[in-house]
């Protein structure tokens, strides 16, 4: 009796493995593959937030750089150039403190 349960039980796990692999192997690359676009996607706006903030720095407009720059940060927080541009507009602004920090 005791076999018998242990043979439908390992039944089930067999069953829930397959379904499982099943999903992984289908469903998951593609759902990857959307991240990864994303995520691409996001990054080059980034980039562009940044390019532009750098620009309006260099047009003596550090309001609108900051804008610029906190968005490319919001994406990118790892990006040491644009925290270095940010404090840069940010000291241009005025605002010592916060360009320190």
């Amino acid at each position: 009796m005791a076999l018998r349960k242990l043979l439908s039980i390992s039944k089930y796990l067999v069953i829930i493995f397959l379904v499982g692999c099943l999903v992984l192997t289908c469903g998951l690359p593609l759902y990857a593959q959307k991240l990864s676009k994303q995520a691409k996607i996001e990054q080059r706006l980034a980039l562009q937030h940044f390019a532009q903030g750098v620009a309006l720095l260099k047009q003596n407009n550090p309001a609108r750089a900051e804008v610029e720059l906190r968005a490319t940060l919001k994406t990118l927080p790892g990006m040491a150039d644009a925290h270095n541009a940010l404090g840069m507009a940010l000291g241009q602004q005025g605002k010592i403190d916060e360009s320190i920090a």
